[in-house]
């Protein structure tokens, strides 16, 4: 259930290249290859939507394979998730989705266990305003068996810069697993081995001493910080909004329908001798997308290749077969 990122990429320099139009990194590839899953994955909300009218005015063809709706529907399958790892913070009052890696686009069906004594009990989502006015009244007031929810969204800062010389004992800063740690041209990530676990601490007694804790042992950095270094702790795989889910009555536990956004494509590389490119699979990241999806994928990808290479035959060819396609889905 995923489109291979070096197929694309090898047929989109073949179109490009059949006439010597130009060419395109792998680094402008792959920014291109993600901004296209993204708009296609967006379009599928009001796709969807538009596809259920058919339902709606009983026009639909409900043949095995040919049912618009459940076709569309199905191209968001491999971003459906249903989760129990909903985790309840008792300072915000809220259930947060623990996973730093995972990116929540939209939360469908909540349902509550309340301690085992009334199962799967669905919760009705409300806005803000709903929620408080229901909830302060003796009438409408939510009950194990009638919860009531709404949705905020935290942000999280993934990128932290401190000054060095603005740092003193005994200090200490916090970071999740994955993170890239750098002061001044000393970088330490997971790709090099060093594995931090789930929460990891710097201490330092002010430069040019500076040492990171990884689970109770002591690593020196291989460069020795100056005055006037900085501190950078990142995230470049991290996402930016957690959902929080306000539910009343509090819950046992929960368990979550949600669409999750697609991961980071990339077509990962190793550069040759002479400077050319080879395909590396170990470093590479399919499109989440079903298969297909593949020659829309194509067309949108060649569409920003000729905007890139000051191509307009590119965009105009790839733009007029797309829409003959679209057209042919929703007519």
């Amino acid at each position: 259930m995923a489109i291979n990122v070096n197929s694309v990429y090898q047929t989109v320099l073949l179109i490009l290249n059949k006439e010597q139009r130009g060419y395109i990194t792998p680094q402008e590839f792959n920014n291109i290859a993600n901004q296209v899953q993204l708009e296609i994955f967006n379009s599928y909300f009001p796709d969807g939507d538009q596809a259920n009218r058919k339902n709606q005015t009983n026009q639909q063809n409900n043949t095995e394979f040919y049912n618009s709706f459940d076709n569309q529907d199905s191209r968001l399958d491999p971003f459906k998730l249903t989760t129990t790892e909903f985790v309840y913070d008792s300072v915000e009052d809220a259930w947060y989705y623990p996973s730093n890696v995972l990116q929540i686009s939209k939360i469908g069906a909540v349902y509550c266990n309340y301690n085992n004594n009334q199962l799967n009990k669905e919760a009705d989502r409300l806005s803000f305003k709903e929620f408080k006015t229901t909830s302060a009244s003796k009438l409408t007031a939510p009950t194990n068996n009638y919860p009531i929810f709404y949705v905020t969204y935290t942000d999280e800062t993934f990128e932290q810069i401190f000054p060095l010389e603005a740092w003193s004992a005994p200090s200490s800063l916090s970071f999740t697993q994955g993170s890239d740690i750098q002061v001044g041209d000393a970088v330490y990530n997971k790709t090099q081995g060093y594995d931090y676990g789930t929460v990891s601490t710097i201490t330092s007694a002010g430069p040019p001493f500076l040492e990171v804790d990884v689970s109770g042992n002591l690593l020196n950095f291989a460069t020795p910080p100056v005055v006037g270094d900085e501190i950078l702790i990142s995230r470049p795989d991290a996402i930016t909004l957690f959902p929080h889910l306000h539910i009343a009555p509090k819950p046992a536990s929960l368990e979550v329908s949600a669409v999750q956004l697609p991961t980071t494509v990339k077509w990962g590389y190793a550069v040759q001798g002479n400077g050319s490119y080879l395909y590396d699979a170990s470093e590479s990241v399919d499109f989440d997308l079903v298969p297909d999806e593949r020659s829309r994928v194509i067309l949108e990808i060649l569409k920003y290749c000729g905007v890139l290479i000051r191509d307009p035959q590119i965009v105009q060819q790839a733009s007029q077969t797309e829409a003959v396609i679209e057209a042919n889905e929703k007519r």
